[in-house]
């Protein structure tokens, strides 16, 4: 005859993973006590029934007792904690044994660190833009795009957040550009994502000024013209006779490359022998830059 003995052993067995919504049995095992250990279960904290338990004759005298638990796995942004405790009534004594189930879910939709929607960048200067994801198990994968077409980017993972970032160089190109950034693991149905549409402000690239007609007179008229390559924002086009501002007049504004205005301005002149050999500047400012270009012309009108 044997006496009383607690179970020498306890072990949980399930799967390792598990998605939302999936029904998962786990089995616990207790190996030889006597008499046959009583089993319950915890589940993330609060008791749970089992599903079913059986007992089995051991060599050494004592029962091995099998316990079994089915749940369908909520949607929670965490792994779960399955507890089994085996006690022998008779002498008071139980062992525990705690697993862990991995719940596979997708991550959280990303945001975008570093850049707000509609601020101006100013080309040629460099931005740096964070994608970070939460919540996702495993971590999320992150993948940049530009215009729809896949981008490197350095990427990192602390716990469940994922975070990559990309440098850019911002140029007079990447005005209206669509920067989208994706996350996704093995539990996603479809990537989540987030984008963003750039605003780079860049001056005009040339200016050019006309001189009409080819041949000045005094006492007739004369027209100087002023057109302002792309800029973003538009140009403010300003004309100086002898250093002083005089009025002028915008004919044009049209839509230039990168998503810039071209701007044509004109300053017409009632042209008298003090006008030879004065110079006429037409100034275009991008505001949003305090960038100024410059060109001069040095008119020689003839006295008739």
């Amino acid at each position: 005859m044997y006496g009383a003995f607690p179970p020498d052993h306890v072990q949980v067995t399930g799967p390792a993973i598990a998605r939302v919504g999936e029904n998962v049995t786990l089995t616990c095992l207790t190996e030889n006590s006597n008499p046959p250990a009583t089993i319950s279960w915890v589940v993330d904290g609060q008791p749970h029934r089992s599903s079913g338990d059986r007992r089995e004759k051991a060599s050494a005298g004592g029962w091995h007792t099998i316990s079994s638990i089915s749940v369908i796995v909520p949607s929670v942004d965490r792994d779960m904690m399955f507890t089994c405790h085996a006690t022998n009534q008779n002498i008071g004594t139980t062992k525990v044994d705690t697993y862990t189930l991995s719940v596979l879910r997708p991550p959280q939709p990303p945001v975008l660190y570093g850049y707000s929607e509609g601020t101006g960048l100013q080309e040629n200067k460099e931005q740096a833009i964070s994608c970070v994801s939460r919540g996702g198990n495993p971590p999320a994968k992150l993948q940049w795009y530009r215009n729809g077409q896949k981008i490197p980017s350095e990427s990192h993972f602390v716990g469940d957040v994922s975070t990559a970032e990309i440098v850019l160089l911002a140029q007079a190109q990447d005005n209206g550009a669509q920067y989208r950034c994706e996350a996704f693991n093995s539990a996603s149905a479809s990537p989540v994502s987030v984008s963003t549409t750039l605003i780079v402000h860049f001056p005009p690239q040339d200016l050019q000024v006309a001189v009409a007609p080819e041949k000045l007179s005094a006492g007739t008229s004369a027209v100087l013209t002023c057109r302002a390559g792309a800029s973003n924002p538009a140009a403010v086009i300003t004309w100086f006779r002898g250093g002083y501002q005089v009025p002028s007049k915008v004919i044009e504004t049209a839509v230039a490359a990168n998503g810039g205005t071209r701007v044509t301005n004109v300053l017409k002149l009632n042209l008298t022998a003090g006008d030879d050999g004065l110079d006429f500047t037409c100034r275009a400012t991008n505001l949003a830059m305090q960038l100024d270009l410059n060109e001069t012309v040095t008119l020689d009108v003839r006295c008739e």
